[in-house]
């Protein structure tokens, strides 16, 4: 899981400080920090032009003092964008607008709670993480011993093969499966956050939650390639691991 860095714009010093000692507060649990406190987006940009690699998301009130508005801000720098306004409403449109070349854009009515903007900054991060997962290429080791890249997108699922080893099979979108020499589930952590992404339905299996076609009670419905045709099939959610599929 790779760190978030957030550039927070808030002209109200009280609504800055504590958005910027809430993130602090979901520094490990998220793997947050704040790179940049403005009060505007002269401030805002006179340290992002410094590094902008160095920012990696934003979370923006939508009227400030200055020249630009946040959705200005987002507009320019087009970085997932997490709008913090008491005017949402009436700029629903143009947030919905900008959704369309940023990954990610949410927003949060204020005033709310601590707990409720920490609620949905958690959302915005997994949100933020789930693309950044997608869009990877990732390294597979068949077993004949040959290296093979695929899109993290393309993933289907994946499950432990019976008999006694620890190969696995990797079910694909469009290509056909690979089987998996000496592969251990936990690699999965390094690929993206477990919940957000690839998900454990049982024992052994994990399933790309973007791919899931149909629920039922204990069962999901998925599509694979299979012998260069599209097969549906039917994989077994164990009790325990319900909650990661709803």
């Amino acid at each position: 899981m790779s760190k978030i860095r957030f550039a927070v714009v808030e002209d109200e010093q009280l609504y800055l400080d504590d958005r910027c000692e809430n993130l602090d507060e979901l520094k490990n649990e998220c793997d947050v920090e704040v790179v940049i406190k403005a009060h505007n987006a002269e401030e805002f940009f006179a340290e992002y032009r410094k590094n902008p690699d160095n920012v990696d998301a934003l979370i923006l009130d939508i009227d400030l003092t200055g020249s630009y508005t946040g959705l200005q801000i987002a507009e320019k720098v087009l970085k997932p964008s997490l709008f913090v306004s008491g005017y949402n409403a009436k700029y629903l449109n143009n947030i919905e607008d900008l959704s369309d070349r940023i990954d990610v854009v949410m927003h949060i009515t204020k005033p709310m709670s601590d707990e409720k903007f920490k609620n949905k900054v958690r959302s915005f991060c997994n949100e933020i993480r789930l693309h950044q997962f997608q869009k990877q290429m990732l390294s597979f080791k068949k077993a004949d011993g040959m290296y093979v890249k695929i899109p993290a997108s393309d993933i289907v699922f994946l499950e432990s093969i019976p008999d006694g080893s620890n190969n696995k099979m990797i079910y694909f979108k469009s290509e056909e499966p690979i089987k998996l020499s000496d592969f251990s589930f936990s690699k999965i952590a390094e690929w993206s956050l477990r919940t957000v992404a690839i998900v454990q339905i049982n024992k052994g299996c994990y399933v790309n939650k973007a791919h899931i076609d149909g629920k039922m009670q204990n069962e999901i419905e998925v599509h694979c390639m299979e012998k260069g045709k599209k097969v549906s099939r039917t994989l077994t959610v164990s009790p325990n691991f319900v909650k990661n599929i709803r």
